[in-house]
């Protein structure tokens, strides 16, 4: 123990590597030594390492290994699951392959040698994959406690028909009268939630669309001084004959009509990054 607090007080002196190479022969301190500089400092232990840290927690502390792999990101993730296999260390082995993709298999490992639906039935949520409920309801259909399991947890991720759809007739499975009726009563629930949603939304949609008429609707006051920004005429003139279309825009911007052909950008907004697509339009009559 003493040497393991100096060992790890006097890291810049002691460096991993070298201490390392001194307990290459005994495995049993080398794993104390690691486990003490992980535990103290994850960032301490060099990732090369992290690789044996896996086959030494498997051998002295196999409950430590599952929390490891977890936080972990350094370790060859195949040669860890070969360790795992080889040990028969099933929840690690679950969590690797879920890791590395093989959310399949893990399911089976789940359902086969833990034989624990619950456990299965969080693993397909925590993953929301439709493949992986479609084996755990194939699984499921000869085994009447599973089916009752499913039923109870999986209303709000699945449509619940794709499991009573495919119950044998005339297999009996205690409890399925409460079940049915527990499903029916969230489907109710959940109705009623989207119906009220639904109507806090056209409330909401109707009070946004009447403010934004309201505010089309404003006038815009153009000034006597105010000039196109194009043409640099004014836009207000008091010969019938001399008299233009207007836009005047909601930033305030007139414009002759003839000015803005080919769009109604304004570009004195453009220029300065307040761009705005709104705009009134002013006959000359």
């Amino acid at each position: 123990q003493a040497s393991l607090e100096l060992f790890l007080d006097y890291q810049a002196e002691l460096p991993p590597d070298l201490i390392c190479t001194k307990l290459a022969s005994n495995q049993r301190q080398m794993f104390l030594y690691l486990d003490a500089l992980y535990t103290q400092d994850k960032g301490s232990c060099p990732g090369k390492y992290h690789g044996h840290l896996v086959r030494l927690y498997a051998t002295y502390a196999p409950g430590k290994l599952l929390k490891f792999l977890k936080k972990s990101d350094e370790y060859p993730m195949a040669e860890a699951l070969d360790e795992c296999t080889m040990r028969g260390m099933t929840p690690e082995k679950i969590y690797l392959l879920a890791r590395m993709g093989n959310t399949r298999a893990a399911l089976e490992l789940i359902m086969q040698e833990l034989v624990d639906v619950e456990q299965a039935v969080e693993f397909c949520k925590e993953h929301d994959d439709s493949e992986l409920w479609d084996d755990l309801i194939r699984y499921s259909l000869d085994k009447p406690p599973f089916i009752i399991v499913l039923l109870n947890n999986v209303g709000t991720h699945i449509d619940p028909r794709m499991l009573v759809e495919r119950i044998e007739p005339g297999l009996e499975i205690p409890g399925l009268r409460a079940s049915l009726i527990q499903i029916l009563r969230d489907y109710k629930l959940q109705v009623s939630l989207q119906e009220g949603c639904k109507k806090i939304l056209v409330s909401d949609c109707y009070s946004l669309l009447c403010r934004r008429v309201r505010s089309a609707a404003k006038g815009l006051h153009v000034t006597s001084t105010a000039v196109c920004p194009v043409c640099g005429v004014g836009v207000l003139c008091s010969n019938p004959d001399t008299m233009q279309d207007l836009v005047v825009l909601n930033c305030r911007h007139a414009y002759h009509a003839a000015c803005l052909v080919g769009g109604r950008d304004c570009s004195v907004c453009c220029q300065a990054g307040q761009y705005n697509t709104h705009s009134t339009y002013y006959y000359k009559e």
